[in-house]
């Protein structure tokens, strides 16, 4: 369930708390599991590259959703929506952030720049032929958690960058030209729960998470 200040969104339930700052998209989203374990200190940090984050319009909760509302600003002439979703599926809870983008200009570029970083010992591509996802394993081997992109209406998505030596990624959005008037969304997530996966079964949760359809903003 989610609860909504000025300053602070939280989420919680009996697997995990997710805590952000509306304000300072930038700074991402504290992820803590069970136990006071954090899983991640900041997950999808956000802002526009050369830009400085967007101001909030408004935030609110509606149905599962925390929707949150950015107004464009001088340099950067777009609206911004985030969806901040979590969901119980089986052992793991699946969270996922949704960043939508209207455009008011011809010929714009707009690009968002998103990172994470981990509490974690390894991250471990899930490729074969093509981008799938990230496996991400703590310490302990007593948590982990799987990370991708759900293709959405912009075709096949870039693979993030990853520093594996401080569990890092770093994903590039909306990285091409657009018309004006256009909406485009892009949906990351992340299936976090108890204990080790192994590979097979990481494929199995990434394809199901790259399965999902990306929700429609408004």
């Amino acid at each position: 369930m989610w609860q909504l200040t000025t300053e602070e969104a939280v989420f919680t339930n009996d697997a995990l708390q997710l805590c952000l700052n509306p304000t300072a998209p930038q700074d991402g989203a504290k992820l803590t599991l069970q136990g006071g374990v954090v899983a991640s200190p900041k997950l999808w940090a956000w802002s526009p590259v050369g830009q400085p984050a967007p101001r909030v319009q408004d935030a609110y909760i509606r149905g599962a959703d925390l929707v949150i509302e950015y107004g464009p600003h001088e340099g950067f002439p777009f609206h911004t929506q985030v969806y901040w979703r979590c969901e119980q599926e089986a052992a793991q809870t699946d969270i996922s952030l949704v960043v939508s983008i209207r455009t008011h200009k011809l010929d714009t570029h707009p690009v968002y720049q998103v990172e994470s970083r981990f509490d974690a010992a390894v991250m471990t591509p899930l490729d074969e032929s093509a981008f799938l996802g990230t496996l991400v394993t703590s310490p302990e081997r007593d948590w982990s958690a799987v990370e991708t992109i759900q293709p959405g209406d912009l075709g096949a998505a870039a693979a993030p960058e990853l520093e594996a030596s401080a569990c890092e990624s770093r994903w590039r959005l909306f990285d091409l030209f657009m018309e004006k008037g256009v909406i485009r969304r892009a949906m990351l997530s992340l299936a976090v729960g108890p204990g080790e996966l192994a590979a097979p079964r990481a494929r199995e949760v990434a394809s199901r998470l790259r399965a999902a359809p990306t929700p429609l903003s408004t």
